[in-house]
C-alpha cells in the first residue's frame, strides 16, 4: 500500500517542520516510488508512493487542486470509475487520465461529506479544505486501507501506521490499560480494536466512517452499515445463481487493474479457487498469466493425508493455466513471526502468509487477489438458519435438511437438534452453563490469576465500557443476525489491517474481491435458504460456480489443510526449546520493571514459569504479554 500521513494545528499554529518529517521517515519502508510533503500555515499533508494501477504511475501525492485550495492524501484503489465519471459529468475519455485521488477530490467537491457512500473500493484518505480550517477524513467500510490518529485539544496526527504515530514527537506513549487487562482476561478485543489500540491516546478511524474536524468540532460519522442492504428477489434460483456470477466476475475484473504482474491465493476452497479461476480466464485473455500463492509446501514433501489440499490446488492450477508456488515453513520462521510485538507490529494469520509475501515481492508482483471474507458474506455456511425454520414453523422441511445434512456428514438427529435449533435459541448465559465454549472456538476466560489486584480494581468499571458486540459471539437464530453479527466483530478488519500494513512494507496490496460491497450487499439481501439447501451449507455460490470450478472442489466437504498443518506442527516441535528459552529471557529482561509489577503479579508468573507452583488461568496471555512489554514514554 501507499502510505499517508498528516498533521494538523488546531489552535492556528504553523506546523512544526521537525513533526511530520519525523512521521515520513517512520513510514518511509511504504515509499518504493517516492514520497512529497505539502505544507501550509497550520496544516501539512504527506504520503509514501507504491504504484499499483495504471494512473497511479503519473499520480503525484499530495495533490492540491489550483481551483477550490482542496490538497488530498490518499490511499485508494477505486472500483466504480465509470460510474463516477457519469455522476461527476466526465468524459470517459478525459477520465482515464484522472487518478483515483482526483476523482474523490471531484466527489467531495459535489457530495461534500456524504462523498464516501458514493465510493466503492479500497480507500483511506484525508482532504484540507484552507478556506474552511477543516480536515476531512474517510474510511471504506470493511477498513480495509489503515488509519491511527492521535487527538489533542491543539493538534491532530494521523498515519497508515501506529509506529508512524508513536515515533513522532508530541504523541504520548501510554498504554491503553484497559485494553491491556482485557487482554490479560483474555477477553475478546476485536470489536473494541476496530476504534482503539493498546495506546491510551492513538485511535483508529472505524470502518465505514468519516470524520471531520475543525478548530472547535470534531464530528465522526457512520456511512454504510449492514443493516442498509436492500433486499433482493428474484424470479429463480437460477437467476440468483447468473446474478452472482456476473457479480463475481466484474468484484474480480475490476481488482485486474494493475500495471504489475498480479497473483492470488490458492487454497483449494471455494472462495479462493473461484477468484484464481475468474482473475486467470481474464488475464489470460490479456495473455497474462496469473501466479498462485499456496500456505501448503512444495510436492516434495509428502503428507500422507486423504485431506491434502495441494491435489485440489494441482488440479485446478492445471485446468486454468495458474503458476503456482508453494511455501516451506522452517521453525526460525515461526520464531520470527512469534517474536514479533504484537502491540505495535502486524501479526493476525501471519505465521504463514509472511512467507508468501516474501515470494511475492520477489516476483514484482504488486496485487495478491484473496479470498478472505468471504464467509460472513456470499460464501456465508448459514448458521442460525436451522433456528430459523423451527421459529418460522417450518418443521417438515427443518427435519428433511438436518437428516440430509447428517447422512453427507455422518450425523445423528438428535445431536443436530440440540446444536443447531435448541442452543442458539437459548439466552447467553444459560448457554454458557451448558455446554464447554472453547469446543467451539471460544474462550469465556474467569479473571486472571497474574494480573495484579489494585490494577484489576481500578480498571474493573472501564472494563465493562469497552465498545462491545452484545452477547457472545456463537451461533444465534437467524441467519442474517449471524451475518451481522461476524460483519460487525472486528475480525475482518483486524486482519485486513494487519495484511495491509505487512505487505506494503514488502511493496505490495492485497484485495478482497468476496468483500466488494456490490456482493457483500447482494448476500445480505438474497432469501437465506439459498445459503443452505440439500444437506449443504454455501448451497449458491457452489450451484453458482458450475462452468468455474471442478466438481471436485465445488462439492469438496472438507476443508482442512493437512499439508500445512504438518509444517506448522513440524516447524513448532523444532523450536520449542528455543522458545521456552526466549521466553524465559525476556520475562527476565522486563521482570525488574515497575511499570509492569504494577499490572502484573510478576512473583506468581516466575513461580509457575519455573514449575515451583501450576499454571494457572491467564498463564499464556500473561507470559506473552511480558514478553511484548517496554516502557512508556511520555
Amino acid at each position: 500500500m501507499s502510505a499517508i500521513c498528516g498533521l494538523v494545528q488546531r489552535d492556528g499554529q504553523p506546523v512544526a517542520t521537525l513533526a511530520i518529517e519525523q512521521t515520513m521517515i517512520a513510514l518511509e519502508a511504504y515509499g518504493k516510488d517516492g514520497s512529497a510533503v505539502w505544507r501550509e500555515d497550520s496544516a501539512a499533508l504527506g504520503h509514501q508512493m507504491l504504484h499499483i494501477t495504471p494512473e497511479s504511475l503519473h499520480e503525484s501525492l499530495p495533490w492540491q487542486d489550483t481551483v477550490t485550495g482542496l490538497v488530498i492524501t490518499a490511499d485508494v484503489r477505486l472500483d466504480n470509475r465509470e460510474e463516477l465519471f457519469n455522476l461527476l459529468d466526465i468524459d470517459p475519455q478525459m477520465g482515464q487520465k484522472l487518478s483515483d485521488s482526483q476523482l474523490i477530490l471531484r466527489a467531495y467537491r459535489k457530495w461534500g461529506e456524504q462523498c464516501p457512500q458514493r465510493l466503492l473500493g479500497d480507500f483511506a484518505f484525508a482532504i484540507w479544505d484552507s478556506r474552511q480550517q477543516k480536515l476531512f477524513c474517510a474510511r471504506d467500510i470493511f477498513g480495509i486501507k489503515p488509519f491511527f490518529f492521535h487527538r489533542s485539544p491543539t493538534r491532530f496526527v494521523f498515519a497508515s501506521d501506529l509506529n508512524a504515530l508513536l515515533k513522532t514527537s508530541g504523541v504520548p506513549n501510554k498504554y491503553n490499560k484497559t485494553l491491556l487487562a482485557a487482554l490479560l482476561q483474555q477477553k475478546d478485543l476485536r470489536f473494541a480494536l476496530k476504534s482503539l489500540t493498546f495506546y491510551e491516546e492513538i485511535y483508529k478511524l472505524p470502518p465505514a466512517h468519516h470524520l471531520t474536524l475543525t478548530p472547535t468540532e470534531q464530528k465522526l460519522q457512520r456511512y454504510w452499515s449492514p443493516e442498509q442492504a436492500p433486499k433482493i428477489r428474484l424470479n429463480s434460483e437460477s437467476d440468483y445463481a447468473e446474478m452472482l456470477q456476473e457479480l463475481l466476475t466484474r468484484s474480480v475484473s475490476c481488482r485486474l487493474r494493475s500495471a504489475f504482474p498480479i497473483g492470488a491465493h490458492l487454497s483449494g476452497g471455494l472462495d479462493s479457487s473461484a477468484i484464481a479461476v475468474v482473475a486467470a480466464r481474464v488475464l489470460r485473455a490479456e495473455g497474462k498469466v496469473l501466479q498462485g500463492f499456496s500456505w501448503s509446501p512444495p510436492l516434495t514433501t509428502l503428507v500422507d493425508s486423504p485431506t491434502d489440499e495441494r491435489n485440489l490446488v494441482e488440479e485446478l492450477s492445471d485446468l486454468e493455466k495458474i503458476e503456482c508456488h508453494y511455501v516451506s515453513l522452517s521453525g526460525q520462521d515461526l520464531l520470527k513471526y512469534r517474536t514479533r510485538n504484537f502491540f505495535t507490529e502486524p501479526t493476525n494469520m501471519l505465521q504463514m502468509e509472511q512467507k508468501v509475501q516474501t515470494e511475492v515481492s520477489a516476483q514484482n508482483i504488486r496485487m495478491v487477489l484473496s479470498g478472505w471474507g468471504g464467509d460472513e458474506g456470499i460464501t456465508f455456511n448459514g448458521r442460525g438458519y436451522f433456528a430459523e425454520l423451527f421459529l418460522q414453523g417450518r418443521w417438515w422441511n427443518l427435519y428433511q435438511e438436518l437428516k440430509l445434512r447428517g447422512k453427507l456428514h455422518g450425523l445423528g438427529l438428535k445431536g443436530q437438534l440440540w446444536e443447531k435449533v435448541i442452543l442458539p435459541l437459548l439466552p447467553d448465559a444459560l448457554v454458557i452453563r451448558l455446554t464447554n465454549p472453547v469446543s467451539d472456538g471460544y474462550s469465556f476466560a474467569g479473571q486472571s490469576a497474574y494480573i495484579n489486584h489494585k490494577f484489576g480494581q481500578e480498571v474493573k468499571s472501564s472494563l465493562e465500557q469497552l465498545p462491545q458486540l452484545p452477547g457472545i459471539l456463537r451461533e444465534q437464530a437467524g441467519v442474517r443476525a449471524n451475518q451481522r453479527m461476524l460483519l460487525e466483530n472486528g475480525h475482518l478488519t483486524r486482519r485486513m489491517e494487519d495484511w495491509a500494513i505487512s505487505s506494503g512494507q514488502n511493496h505490495f496490496v492485497y484485495s478482497y474481491p468476496l468483500l466488494d460491497q456490490r456482493i457483500v450487499e447482494f448476500a445480505l439481501g438474497i432469501p437465506t435458504h439459498l445459503f443452505f439447501k440439500h444437506g449443504w451449507k454455501r448451497y449458491l455460490f457452489r450451484s453458482a460456480m458450475e462452468n468455474l470450478l471442478p466438481d471436485s472442489v465445488r462439492w469438496n466437504k472438507s476443508k482442512v489443510e493437512s499439508a500445512t498443518v504438518a509444517q506448522i506442527r513440524s516447524g513448532s516441535a523444532e523450536i520449542a526449546e528455543t522458545w521456552e528459552n526466549l521466553i524465559r529471557d525476556r520475562f527476565q529482561e522486563n521482570s525488574q520493571s515497575e511499570q509492569l509489577a504494577e499490572l502484573i503479579d510478576l512473583k506468581k508468573l516466575e513461580q509457575a514459569l519455573a514449575n515451583e507452583i501450576p499454571p494457572q488461568e491467564g498463564y499464556s496471555a500473561a507470559l506473552s504479554f511480558v514478553a511484548n512489554f517496554t516502557e512508556e514514554s511520555e
